[in-house]
Formats: C-alpha cells, structure tokens, sequence
C-alpha cells in the first residue's frame, strides 16, 4: 500500500506492508467449561467485504462439535451451560466444524453472506460440552466486526 506523507517541503512516498491482525472487539461474558476455562472467539484478517478474508477461532474449547453464528446485534441472555451473546437475526455460518486441540475455526466470507461494507455483525461458537454435564453444550464469548470495503486489516 503506499502511502504519501510531507516533510517539510519535500513530500515521500513510502510503501507499507500490512500483516493481518485480531480485528473486532470481544463483549459478553463466556463460562468454564469442561476445560475449566472460559472459550473466546477472535478474529484474524481484514474487515474488508471485498477481500472476504476474516478467520474466526475460538480457544479453549472442548475438542467436538460445534457452530460458529451470527447476529445482527449484541445480546447477554443465559443458554445452556453459558451466554448467548448475539442477537437479532441469527444465522448459521456454514458446516459443523470440529475441534482439535481445542481450538476450532471457519473462514468467514462476507460477501457470499451477505454482509455489505457500513455493516455490523456480531459473532460466536456453540460447542458441545458433554463433560460439563448440565445442559451438555456451551458458548464462547462474542465478537463485533465492523465490516468495510477497503482490504485494510486494523487492530482491536
């Protein structure tokens, strides 16, 4: 990316190579789990619709089952073991993946969803926690990504 700055009077170009970072802000509260530990969600990438290049993770997850979602708003309201920690209108982001060395993930592609650049969406992992016993399945914590157009990435 280049970028012109003045010195004085003499203006530079210099050019920038930008590495992808965590994007996003976390919110809501996740609980232990099986792991004895509370699971977050974090996001890698850009925010950009056009480069459709956002990871989602969650860490600290029991390896199994589970699926990542998103919602049009933020949310705190108690579901199973945890929080739900999005809402409005929720949809399931692709296959159920499956956790190994507790860590689970999915590419996140924001033009096929749907997401155009001025838009807000807030994300989170269900996953199965038999372990835990009670409701038998947990939440991690949730993330807000505000997308844009530029394939800039920015840091939390």
């Amino acid at each position: 990316i280049l970028g012109q700055f003045r010195q004085g009077f003499q203006q530079t170009r210099r050019a920038f190579l930008l590495e992808p970072t965590d994007v996003g802000l976390p919110f809501c509260v996740s609980t232990p789990n099986s792991l004895g530990q509370s699971a977050s969600i974090t996001a890698t990438g850009s925010t950009s619709v056009a480069a459709s290049d956002l990871i989602l993770q969650a860490d600290g997850v029991p390896n199994g089952a589970g699926v990542f979602f998103l919602g049009t708003s933020a949310a705190q309201v108690p579901l199973g073991n945890g929080n739900r920690c999005v809402g409005g209108s929720l949809r399931r982001l692709g296959p159920v993946v499956n956790a190994a060395g507790n860590v689970a993930t999915l590419r996140f592609d924001a033009q096929a969803s749907g997401v155009t650049a001025g838009e807000t969406r807030f994300f989170q992992l269900w996953y199965r926690d038999a372990a835990a016993g009670g409701a038998f399945f947990n939440l991690t914590d949730g993330i807000r990504v505000d997308f844009g157009q530029c394939p800039l990435s920015v840091s939390r």
